[in-house]
């Protein structure tokens, strides 16, 4: 739970990179405003995670409407980890259990934004990296991060470096030039 302003009592904040946490949480609220429901959510998230879920744990949807009974629902969380932030999230359909998306990303968009440069290459031998085509690589998109398409790592550690070393500080030339193939070390299929 994030702290709000404070002027005393600063021994009971954690202050991580970027956020002020409160070390102890209480939740009140009058009676039928949601306090269980928010226990039982992390719950479910802890189940989720353990992998203790089974079909007939949660067999809960909104049932004012039958076809809400096969409608995702999406639940995320914001982790902070030795001054690094990692959003952990996944989308499941309550009745079923069955999960259709799960990931597990840092927060990348702010990285990004101070300068960094941040690629997303493949590991494999043959096939290129296509942004936007699946779930994860959209947010990445968002956050910034550039394509590598097909291009290994021996040769974009080699090209990264060439051009840091001439565009150092010229940042949006060097993003530029990284997705420009100059001697066939990636190929763009449009």
């Amino acid at each position: 739970m994030r702290a709000g302003k404070f002027r005393s009592f600063s021994d009971r904040v954690a202050v991580g990179s970027k956020n002020k946490l409160l070390k102890f949480m209480s939740i009140y609220g009058a009676n039928a405003s949601g306090k269980s429901n928010l226990i039982s959510a992390f719950g479910f998230f802890q189940d989720s995670v353990l992998g203790n879920l089974d079909s007939s744990s949660y067999p809960f949807y909104c049932k004012l409407s039958e076809e809400n009974k096969t409608k995702e629902s999406l639940f995320e969380i914001v982790i902070e980890i030795d001054g690094k932030t990692f959003v952990y999230g996944f989308n499941i359909i309550l009745n079923s259990a069955s999960f259709t998306k799960e990931w597990l990303y840092e927060e990348l968009q702010a990285a990004v934004k101070s300068g960094l440069i941040i690629v997303n290459k493949t590991q494999c031998n043959t096939g290129s990296v296509e942004m936007g085509l699946y779930e994860t690589s959209i947010n990445l998109l968002k956050a910034g991060v550039l394509s590598g398409y097909d291009i290994t790592t021996e040769a974009l550690l080699t090209k990264m470096m060439c051009l840091l070393g001439e565009y150092g500080d010229d940042i949006e030339t060097v993003k530029s030039l990284l997705q420009t193939p100059v001697c066939g070390e990636l190929t763009i299929e449009e």
